[in-house]
């Protein structure tokens, strides 16, 4: 089936015939909906060879869980039709699937069935597979990747290597959140608000881990300061600022010694604002939250205690005590200050009642410090105050190797780049940290020294894998690089479609790698993603008993108009809609609304209730207003046929004013279906414009000038063409139908090629669209113009334009310019047959600009659709 489907996306397009016999406007869509689908689906695996500009457009890839759920369909349905609309508009479409396929999950089911994880793992992907393609989305499958297949993991090693070349990794004694149950380290995010196990419903306790950590902390700063370049990323650009935290203060990562004067493995993560203060410190203060005070026995009590531990101080040479106490100002500074008794009472009083002795000072300004720190490997960067380091290592089997070697005379030792990868070995048993039991593999020899050593048994944390995988996409084949230069010339990627959960961790992980692998000179852009698009849950009708709470399986209820009652005790029922899950009964399976209601409609379903971005309410009626619009489509399609056959070429043109209002027609919902999806992204806003202009039609369309319309004609066209990405089976039997007739300007398109092979229509050069003025991204005025004189601004004339409207954004900038005020800088964006905008920005607060617009008769507004 996949080789099938593999064949059929590149090979030649060709023209197919209508399954129907048009006109017949006894056509019932309902009824024939499967029919369609089943004449159509074959063909429309076939890709259009383009040369325009690639899009790269990716929806995150699934976890292998065995079966697509409808959250699943919604997300793949918006990048799928994304990468239809971009097709036709005759770019380069990127658009591939894989498999995020090592983890937790697959592990425990493989020990409950008793199977190797990789069997389980594999039969899953085959079942999803089959599923991806009876929704109709189309992927590019010889881009197919799986993260547990060496051929990729390979590259996770190598980026893994890379880290520790770079001094960005290290493995130290760390507090770790620990699931008892599932005996794996969790990251924050795998823990619900009730502190427990987001898989095994187990509280997470608190342990010391020996853990592999990556320093995305010193990336922290760059990463923030990133975010400023995003210009569509809105709120996950706040989401990812508040992961990240204020970066305003330097860190420090210092050896601890303990109580017989030997090194640890662990060491203090430091925060401070003034790295002086390492030169003129006395002790350090922990609060007794911090994992040191936790080995200390009295520490958790009101007493303040000198730990049994110090902090080897390496810009003084001396060691610091260390104290359990919650005195003294601690801020956002990650649990631990350092301690002066000459500046600080508070201070003073500890190291009295605590018999700690002043410590010698040295003289050492900013720059030496930061200089030793970094000659050093201790940190001595500019940081967040409260982001932590990536732990990246899982005590479990199922995941990429760790490739590191453990040698008694060579100590920790990276496997070379040409040993790798280090493929996971099967093992007769799963569970915890098995890959000890491999004695063949765990016990090898050093690649330094050759002496006898073994190999690291962690796995890497599963999100190691998908921080990078968008870049494997691109050149999935290539056995010598990561990525090709050439290849890497597609990043970045367009489009991001995935749930908005992923806006914090997935996503500041995958930003990491990206900006580490540009300064390793493997990818020419920093940012991995140029838009995000995180989409809204689903949710499901949710039937309850009010005073219990108790829900009620769907077949146990039954409706009286607009109530609802249990159909055994007759108890009336509230409903609502809710997040999905078997405990409450309200799951939908995709594969179900494909066998009701077919492909196109259950596309329709997923995209036109709800902006992706927003939650999406799901229903037993939802297609009753979609069928009604493929009513009238049908209708206006029969009409057109029956009157374009029986007029031919001899037939009077339809009067200027008929012409008139379907031009205005066309290029307003031409304009407004293109740029709700080009710019916007709203989905359902462009179905709503599509049901618009077929409103319009259907509205004349016993006209008998509709058959002799020229514009008519072209908006009927148009409307077949963009209802394609949409519903492509559909669309394709409507074209073909129209093809039927002899069209009165058959120029205007590729009569003789299927509707999958059309250009996207245009707007006309003298059709008007916006040029719009913005202060700080404050609409200070909008003007009409015709679109041919839009694109050709330049921001030169645009800005003439802006100074010579004498009611719009000249008036407030005269105003500006009155109070003293000049522009700092100004650019001018072009959105094609959309707008253009100049933004200018000033040294103006929002509210200031406000006041200066409230003066004219209008009041300003933020930038809108």
């Amino acid at each position: 089936m996949v080789r099938l489907c593999r064949r059929l996306l590149y090979c030649q397009a060709s023209t197919s015939k209508a399954l129907l016999p048009w006109p017949d406007k006894n056509i019932v869509l309902r009824a024939q909906v499967k029919n369609i689908e089943a004449h159509w689906k074959p063909k429309l695996q076939n890709l259009r060879k383009n040369t325009g500009p690639k899009k790269y457009i990716l929806s995150m890839f699934p976890y292998p869980s065995g079966n697509l759920h409808i959250g699943h369909a919604r997300v793949y349905t918006i990048s799928d039709i994304l990468a239809r609309y971009f097709e036709m508009r005759g770019c380069q479409v990127i658009h591939p699937m894989g498999w995020d396929a090592f983890g937790l999950p697959a592990e425990n089911a493989a020990i409950e069935r008793k199977l190797d994880p990789k069997v389980w793992t594999y039969r899953n992907i085959e079942t999803m597979r089959e599923q991806l393609l009876q929704t109709g989305c189309r992927f590019d499958w010889d881009r197919e990747i799986f993260t547990c297949d060496p051929a990729f993991y390979k590259w996770t090693q190598w980026i893994f290597v890379k880290l520790f070349e770079k001094g960005l990794l290290r493995r130290q004694l760390t507090e770790v959140n620990f699931d008892p149950v599932d005996n794996t380290v969790l990251a924050a995010e795998q823990i619900d608000p009730d502190g427990r196990s987001w898989r095994s419903g187990a509280l997470a306790e608190k342990r010391l881990l020996e853990q592999w950590l990556v320093q995305t902390t010193k990336y922290a700063k760059a990463l923030l300061d990133g975010l400023d370049h995003l210009e569509h990323w809105e709120q996950v650009a706040d989401i990812q600022r508040n992961w990240i935290g204020k970066c305003d203060v330097y860190a420090f990562h210092l050896p601890l010694i303990d109580n017989k004067g030997n090194r640890m493995i662990q060491t203090l993560d430091l925060r401070i604002s003034d790295p002086e203060q390492l030169s003129s410190c006395d002790f350090v203060v922990v609060k007794r939250s911090h994992s040191l005070a936790k080995t200390v026995p009295d520490a958790s009590s009101d007493t303040d205690v000198l730990l049994n531990v110090s902090l080897l101080n390496v810009f003084t040479g001396q060691q610091l005590p260390i104290v359990a106490s919650d005195k003294g100002e601690f801020g956002e500074f990650l649990n631990a200050r350092l301690a002066s008794v000459h500046t600080c009472e508070t201070d003073k009083t500890l190291a009295d009642q605590l018999r700690i002795s002043p410590s010698s000072k040295k003289s050492l300004g900013r720059d030496q410090i930061l200089s030793i720190a970094q000659e050093q490997g201790v940190g001595g960067y500019i940081t967040s105050r409260k982001l932590l380091d990536w732990v990246v290592s899982r005590q479990r089997y199922w995941g990429t190797p760790i490739p590191i070697v453990h040698c008694g005379k060579c100590g920790v030792v990276p496997v070379p780049e040409d040993s790798l990868p280090v493929v996971l070995p099967h093992v007769d048993s799963v569970g915890g940290s098995t890959l000890k039991s491999a004695t063949e593999w765990y016990n090898t020899s050093c690649p330094s020294c050759g002496s006898p050593a073994h190999r690291e048994t962690d796995t890497l944390d599963t999100f190691f894998d998908s921080s990078w995988y968008y870049l494997r996409y691109l050149d999935p084949h290539n056995q010598q690089q990561l990525i090709s230069k050439y290849a890497a010339q597609n990043m970045p990627v367009d489009v991001y479609v995935g749930g908005i959960e992923h806006a914090a961790v997935h996503i500041f992980f995958a930003r990491f790698i990206s900006h580490f692998l540009y300064d390793l000179g493997v990818t020419t852009t920093k940012e991995p993603f140029e838009f995000l698009l995180p989409q809204g849950i689903i949710r499901g009708q949710t039937f309850r008993v009010p005073s219990t709470g108790e829900y009620v399986k769907k077949e146990q209820v039954e409706s009286k108009g607009s109530d609802y009652f249990d159909k055994k005790t007759g108890t009336q029922l509230e409903m609502v809609y809710e997040k999905m899950s078997k405990s409450r009964y309200n799951g939908v399976d995709p594969m179900d609304v494909l066998r009701n209601d077919g492909i196109d409609l259950m596309r329709l379903q997923l995209v036109e209730n709800a902006a992706p971005k927003s939650a999406r309410n799901w229903g037993d009626d939802d297609t009753r207003g979609l069928e009604k619009w493929f009513a009238r489509i049908f209708y206006i399609v029969n009409v057109y046929i029956e009157k374009r056959q029986a007029l031919g070429g001899n037939f009077k043109p339809a009067s200027d004013a008929f012409e008139a209002n379907f031009n205005e027609s066309y290029n307003y919902f031409v304009r407004m279906v293109s740029g709700m999806l080009e710019i916007f992204h709203l989905h359902n806003t462009a179905v709503s414009r599509l049901q618009g202009l077929t409103n319009a039609m259907r509205k004349c369309a016993d006209d008998d000038a509709m058959g002799r319309s020229k514009e008519y004609e072209r908006c009927l066209h148009g409307l077949v063409i963009m209802l394609s990405p949409f519903a492509p089976h559909i669309a394709a039997e409507l074209w073909a139908a129209l093809r039927q007739a002899p069209a009165i300007q058959p120029n205007l398109w590729k009569k003789d090629q299927d509707v999958w092979m059309q250009d996207w229509p245009s707007i006309d050069p003298y059709a008007s669209i916006d040029f719009a003025v913005l202060v700080n991204e404050v609409s200070i005025g909008r003007h009409r113009m015709p679109r041919q004189a839009v694109e050709q601004l330049t921001i030169e004339s645009a800005m003439k334009i802006a100074e010579s409207e004498a009611q719009g954004p000249a008036d407030w900038l005269k105003r500006f310019r009155a109070t003293g005020g000049h522009i700092k800088s100004f650019s001018l964006r072009h959105r094609p047959q959309f707008e253009a905008v100049l933004n200018l920005t000033v040294d103006m607060a929002e509210d200031d600009i406000q006041e200066l617009v409230k003066k004219r008769s209008k009041k300003p507004t933020k930038k809108t659709v």
